[in-house]
């Protein structure tokens, strides 16, 4: 059974997995999760609770607030997954993968936006619009950002 959560809230591994899997990436500073969790589903069958398991606590400190850290980290780990499980597109689709890692690179852009960053988000603007060519809301974006801000 290969599943893909809409979002990953939380999760409760074994030991012997952790390990199996080699344990953590220790280059990512913040998406340690989510690269464990695709490691994970690549190796064994995941199940999926639809309730609440345990609780996080947020706060100032957290690292990760950072959120252009987040998305660079995200994007990292998913074009990272795609490439050493190449039957993973071919299993949960382009369809599903590409709208995933444009809005990745639509959220970072925002985010270099607001810290008027303009040539690094329009670049990131444009590898969303890359993935998903049809998306009116990208396209949108991209038409205002191109009038409004200096090169």
């Amino acid at each position: 059974m290969l599943a893909f959560a809409k979002n990953l809230d939380g999760s409760v591994i074994a030991k012997s997995a952790h390990g199996a899997l080699g344990g953590m990436e220790e280059s990512l500073r913040i998406c340690h999760d989510l690269d464990l969790f695709f490691r994970l589903l690549m190796r064994w069958d995941v199940a999926y609770l639809d309730r609440v398991v345990f609780y996080y606590r947020k706060h100032q400190g957290n690292i990760s607030r950072d959120d252009e850290w987040r998305q660079v980290e995200n994007i990292r780990i998913i074009e990272k997954f795609l490439q050493e499980f190449p039957r993973a597109r071919e299993v949960l689709g382009s369809s599903q993968m590409s709208p995933r890692v444009a809005y990745r690179y639509y959220r970072l852009a925002k985010t270099r936006w607001r810290k008027r960053e303009y040539a690094a988000a329009r670049d990131a603007l444009f590898r969303a619009v890359a993935l998903c060519l049809w998306s009116l809301k990208y396209r949108r974006c991209q038409l205002l950002w191109g009038l409004s801000a200096p090169r």
